[in-house]
């Protein structure tokens, strides 16, 4: 699998490669017990993120899809019928996803140099997902803000648009963090888009904090000025 070339992970039936290494586990079963769980669900990973930073924008979107369903698998509540022949993952817990997504720096890849306006509307799930676990850190916000400048409109819109969605699960100090990025924005710097944004966020963001602590935090504050 660290042999495959771009060339042959553009032309290669890449579906193919992951459902292989899904299909192998029972065989693998046989030989090596319950260790061959372990060997396949870290090849599907090591799969997903050599298509997640490979040139191709299709095998991009492929592999973020694939880091969405490793997170479904990953949940231990999920309802199995949602499931539907997807099986549930036995060796990578939410815990080590979380932890395996900060080591590759998925976050600092989608928000970086490398990435298109398409990888930032699909990435509201690996965020979220990190929101929830606690591993959606103050660099990684900061990163995600500062990835807006010299940028077009459609990429900011994407940016601004997973900026309000994460703000439903974000925790309150995550919340007080962007917000204070946004009110150091100058006034007269303000578009119809950032006025949007802080409106949607703000209004968002007050659900998950009413229901978290009193109106004594920093946001509140601000915000009855």
């Amino acid at each position: 699998m660290e042999k495959i070339t771009p060339k042959e992970m553009k032309e290669n039936e890449t579906y193919g490669a992951l459902a292989f290494i899904r299909d192998s586990t029972l065989i693998f079963e046989e030989i090596y017990g319950k260790e061959a769980w372990t060997f396949t669900e870290q090849a599907e990973l090591d799969f997903t993120v050599k298509m997640l930073r490979c040139p191709f924008l299709e095998r991009k979107i492929k592999a973020l899809g694939e880091l969405k369903d490793f997170i479904e698998r990953a949940d231990p509540t999920i309802d199995a019928r949602k499931l539907g022949e997807r099986r549930q993952l036995r060796y990578i817990t939410q815990e080590k996803l979380k932890n395996w997504i900060i080591q590759q720096q998925i976050v600092e890849y989608l928000f970086g140099d490398e990435t298109h306006v398409e990888l930032i509307k699909r990435s509201s799930v690996i965020l979220g997902f990190l929101c929830q676990m606690n591993g959606l850190s103050n660099e990684h916000l900061n990163l995600i803000w500062k990835s807006t400048e010299g940028k077009y409109e459609d990429y900011i819109l994407a940016i601004y648009d997973t900026i309000t969605e994460l703000s439903g699960v974000m925790s309150v100090e995550a919340l007080e963090f962007m917000f204070s990025k946004m009110v150091m924005v100058p006034v007269e710097e303000y578009t119809e888009v950032t006025v949007s944004l802080i409106k949607e966020f703000s209004l968002k963001a007050m659900n998950t904090l009413t229901s978290a602590m009193s109106g004594s935090c920093k946001m509140f504050t601000e915000l009855e000025k």
